[in-house]
């Protein structure tokens, strides 16, 4: 069987160092902007730094500094490279934030939070959990395993 080759991309993101799994998420909250073009997911590639890792290629694909948000999300110290005419033009080591509005809601169904038109959700990030948020109204936690109910309703129609 023939080797599978994977073009470079003339214009487009490549998002590297994704913990292994998560690059499928990344892609699901992107799917809006990836409409209609060359999409990528390499998973469980081999990496020196974290063992395995995910890649993901998106041709002629632009990011706001929103979707960087939900990208450290998943993938706190991923690396975001721009690439115009096949060359890094920029490079943008995504961190996950100390504090998180809008972006996800809280996975308590009874917080006020989840109202329309009430307070807007506001989280901290909880130092004790990996990759999680705690809601400063309910102090119910939000993680990745939460996903995809735990979406923000303006994002992605949760």
């Amino acid at each position: 069987m023939g080797d599978l080759l994977v073009n470079r991309l003339k214009n487009g993101i490549v998002i590297d160092h994704v913990v292994s799994g998560k690059g499928i998420h990344i892609i699901t909250l992107l799917a809006e902007k990836t409409a209609g073009h060359r999409v990528i997911l390499l998973q469980h590639a081999e990496s020196r730094k974290m063992g395995t890792k995910d890649l993901i290629k998106l041709e002629d694909v632009k990011l706001e500094d929103t979707d960087l948000q939900f990208i450290s999300l998943f993938a706190p110290n991923a690396t975001v490279n721009f690439i115009e005419n096949e060359e890094v033009v920029r490079k943008h080591s995504v961190k996950a934030p100390e504090m998180v509005s809008g972006l996800i809601r809280c996975p308590n169904a009874r917080c006020i939070t989840n109202d329309p038109g009430e307070a807007e959700f506001l989280v901290s990030r909880l130092k004790r959990v990996k990759t999680g948020y705690i809601c400063d109204y309910c102090e119910q936690v939000w993680t990745t395993k939460t996903y995809p109910d735990g979406w923000s309703a303006n994002k992605v129609g949760v």
